[in-house]
């Protein structure tokens, strides 16, 4: 929320110029895309998988439980830096007019916040993912390994 009051600021006091629609497109998509795969990705098991028998179902838990530690992992922190590359292309246009020296204290600074508030935010999924999933997914290989 806080990141999409700061676009709705940026869209205010900017020119259209080609960084300012750029970093707009590059930084509202990757916001979208993180939010379509939250969604979309999250752990669930539908009403197909379970009917399937229960070695089977333990496969496919095991892999949707990867599949979002992946996710986690490797997605949402590319898609971040992707965001902040878009944000930071909007900042740049936005803030020619000032002194280089509040530029780069501005640029710095609105960039290490964001870093950090995705940091903080990825620290608290990975702690419930670990909390959540983790044994859930040590208990579906014991039991694969009983079965076999």
């Amino acid at each position: 929320m806080l990141l999409m009051g700061l676009v709705i600021v940026f869209i205010n006091r900017m020119n259209f110029t080609v960084y300012n629609v750029l970093g707009i497109g590059i930084f509202l998509i990757s916001v979208l895309t993180i939010i379509v795969l939250l969604n979309r990705l999250r752990f669930q098991i539908t009403n197909e998988e379970r009917s399937l028998s229960t070695l089977q179902l333990a496969d496919v838990t095991a892999y949707k439980i990867k599949r979002e530690r992946k996710m986690f992992t490797t997605l949402l922190p590319l898609f971040a830096v992707v965001a902040l590359t878009g944000f930071n292309l909007m900042y740049v246009d936005i803030s020619r007019e000032e002194e280089i020296a509040s530029r780069i204290l501005y640029h710095s600074a609105m960039s290490a916040g964001i870093a950090v508030a995705f940091l903080v935010g990825l620290s608290v999924r990975i702690k419930r993912f670990r909390k959540q999933f983790l044994p859930l997914l040590d208990r579906i290989q014991s039991f694969k390994n009983e079965s076999n």
